[in-house]
C-alpha cells in the first residue's frame, strides 16, 4: 500500500511490531506512545490513517485522543486496535467516525485488509 500511517500504542513491543508490519505492507509509518504525542505529531504532519490503541496507561485514553484529534483534523481516519471487542469507549469512538476495530491479537492479514479497506474508502 501507500500512505502515511501513525501508530499509537503505549506498549513498546506492540508499537514496534505494529509499526514493523505497517512498514512491511509498504506504508510510511510513525509511532508514538501516547495520545498527547499523537496530537503533537498531527499538528506537524498529515497522516492518512491512525491506528489507535484504546487503552493508554498514561494521559488520555484512545477515545479522548480521537476526540482531540478531530478538533485538529476533523476528517482524520482512524482504526481502533483493542484487546476488547466491545466497550463503551470503543462504541463512542466508532460513533465519532473511526472506521472499524482490529481485535488484539491480530494477524498480518487482519491489519493489512483493515488498512487497505479504510484507505480505499477514504478515496471514494
Amino acid at each position: 500500500g501507500s500512505g502515511n500511517i501513525l501508530v499509537v500504542d503505549d506498549e513498546p513491543e506492540l508499537l514496534e511490531i505494529t509499526g514493523g508490519i505497517v512498514k512491511m505492507l509498504g506504508y510510511t509509518v510513525a509511532t508514538v506512545a501516547s495520545g498527547e504525542e499523537a496530537l503533537e505529531r498531527l499538528r506537524e504532519q498529515h497522516f492518512d490513517l491512525i491506528l489507535l490503541d484504546m487503552i493508554l496507561k498514561e494521559g488520555m485514553s484512545g477515545y479522548e485522543t480521537y476526540l482531540e484529534i478531530l478538533k485538529v483534523r476533523p476528517e482524520q481516519k482512524a482504526i481502533i486496535i483493542s484487546g476488547y471487542a466491545s466497550s463503551e469507549e470503543v462504541e463512542k469512538t466508532l460513533q465519532l467516525g473511526a472506521s472499524g476495530i482490529i481485535k488484539k491479537p491480530y494477524t498480518l492479514d487482519d491489519l493489512g485488509n483493515s488498512i487497505k479497506k479504510c484507505l480505499e474508502h477514504a478515496e471514494e
